[in-house]
């Protein structure tokens, strides 16, 4: 398929938000969503709640549900603000041939936000989140964190992906746990950084989905507030899985990152076997 510049030109000013697995993406895109009138385009009836958004990684053909040029295009000119989520590298190619140019759009105009999250508390996470079809995650928690992804250990992968994000042009990071905690502030920062102000409309976090049918009847109606479907349960706290030998093993491959992001004060957490005092 040849784009044409009249259907790059219709793309509006992204924002990417660029996020490790289990860091809170999902969240984020609804905050968005609700508080942001720009970013929220309006779904048709039973249209799938995965269009309220864009998944750049799907645009690699070799994706599990990869996306036609002709529907990034239509998604990415529904709204002014349209969002896309990627868990991938910025050093990804994430496709060539016919998504070269939306891709190369996307990048010239998007604002970023890197949504971080403690990775001590994406391990668990994760492995929950992978039993389905890793084999890896079947393991034990020390054996689980000291397996590869992309060629890297998990801590270290985890450091590798904040800092490659933190160091791409227009991008702003937030902490997962500060949506949550400290969520007035973190919209009147994040309208600053992308030049809209917040709805501020309460309760300020979007509202869970609680059940599949909720899902359903929400697409029926083409509204919702939330793009997760609920999954798997709540994954275990960091210090119920990490042994003291884990503890230095992420702290040698990420505790500095910890600490920059204000994690941790310093690398006194690793020596000890207590859970958090906050």
């Amino acid at each position: 398929m040849t784009v044409s510049k009249a259907q790059l030109d219709a793309i509006g000013r992204p924002i990417i938000i660029a996020s490790h697995q289990r860091s809170g993406t999902h969240l984020t895109i609804d905050l968005l969503r609700k508080h942001f009138p720009d970013t929220n385009p309006k779904l048709k009836p039973l249209e799938s709640l995965h269009h309220l958004y864009i998944d750049m990684d799907s645009f690699a053909p070799d994706h599990h549900n990869p996306m036609s040029v002709e529907t990034a295009l239509r998604l990415l000119s529904r709204n002014p603000r349209p969002i896309i989520k990627t868990h991938a590298l910025p050093t990804d190619s994430f496709a060539g041939g016919d998504f070269e140019p939306v891709v190369k759009t996307i990048f010239e105009r998007a604002q970023i936000l890197n949504v971080v999250r403690d990775g001590r508390s994406v391990m668990p996470s994760l492995q929950l989140f992978e039993q389905p079809w890793n084999p890896d995650a079947h393991t034990s928690f020390s054996e689980f964190i000291r397996s590869e992804y992309e060629g890297l250990e998990r801590p270290k992968y985890w450091e590798r992906h904040v800092r490659s994000w933190q160091s791409t042009d227009r991008c702003f990071t937030v902490r997962f746990d500060r949506i949550i905690k400290d969520t007035e502030p973190v919209l009147i920062e994040l309208g600053e950084f992308l030049g809209m102000t917040p709805t501020m409309k309460k309760p300020l976090l979007p509202v869970a989905m609680k059940s599949h049918y909720e899902g359903w009847l929400r697409r029926l109606i083409g509204s919702t507030e939330t793009t997760t479907i609920p999954g798997a349960g709540k994954s275990p706290k960091w210090w119920d899985k990490f042994t003291d030998e884990d503890r230095v093993y992420f702290d040698d491959l990420a505790g500095d990152l910890l600490i920059e992001l204000g994690y941790e004060p310093d690398h006194a957490w690793a020596q000890t076997s207590e859970a958090p005092s906050a």
